[in-house]
């Protein structure tokens, strides 16, 4: 799967597409980024080590969890299981991990759990998400007692079937896409001080753009201003040259 030559030009446009689209990215940009991870591979290829480097060198993703995301970019990338996986699947995967829209990050957190790729977080999936539950609110992980068992009920609870065993994808993004504390607990990805500051700068930039529009308006109001005082001396002028003077005493 992907394109053996590793070269951005070799990635097909529809990824290219994809990865402007949900990260908001230039194509000068993304090339940028490209080259320099294209550079620590090996033939445009990244072993497991090359990629934890690139997320701790390259993104502020928790250092605690780069390597359940590799793993997880690992499972899905890593076809012919050589252990290592091709340039352009992974710069997919970590440009929209660490650029990417709430959603491309929610549906890679959902790809952490869903280590078998079947569609759905059960058995070991779901004592691995209860671990990770546990591990970010303070607890002990794998501790079986009833404290931490009504936690991780708790959580588990809000999704559908999730209390049976078994969560599905489509139910995991809609329930963790409308619960940010949810998401900030399972997710790697999601940041939610930089979303904060993102959605104020979103703000700012609306107000700019509102200023500007002000301005803009202004300047147009003062060069229409201008225009008609112009234009009301060229008529007084016209007017004076149409004015007849006759000699004195011409009849």
């Amino acid at each position: 799967m992907g394109n053996k030559n590793g070269t951005y030009d070799t990635m097909i446009d529809e990824t290219k597409n994809l990865l402007m689209q949900r990260t908001g990215m230039s194509q000068y940009d993304l090339e940028l980024w490209y080259k320099a991870i294209l550079d620590r591979s090996k033939k445009g290829k990244l072993s497991k080590e090359q990629m934890i480097s690139i997320y701790k060198d390259m993104s502020d993703l928790d250092p605690t969890r780069i390597s359940d995301v590799v793993d997880s970019l690992a499972n899905v990338f890593d076809e012919d299981r050589s252990g290592t996986v091709d340039i352009n699947e992974f710069m997919r995967g970590f440009i929209l991990t660490t650029k990417g829209d709430l959603q491309s990050k929610i549906e890679y957190t959902f790809r952490i759990y869903d280590q078998n790729g079947d569609n759905q977080i059960s058995g070991e999936e779901i004592k691995k998400m209860a671990d990770a539950i546990l591990r970010m609110l303070g607890a002990e992980e794998s501790k079986d007692d009833p404290a931490s068992r009504a936690i991780v009920q708790q959580f588990l609870g809000q999704f559908t079937g999730g209390e049976q065993g078994v969560i599905y994808k489509h139910d995991f993004i809609k329930t963790v896409m409308a619960n940010r504390d949810l998401l900030a607990i399972l997710s790697p990805f999601y940041d939610e001080k930089k979303f904060d500051v993102q959605t104020e700068t979103d703000c700012i930039g609306i107000e700019n753009k509102q200023s500007n529009t002000s301005i803009r308006g202004s300047l147009v109001d003062v060069g229409r201003e201008e225009e008609e005082e112009e234009e009301e001396e060229e008529n007084r002028l016209r007017q004076q040259a149409e004015i007849k003077v006759y000699p004195v005493g011409y009849a």
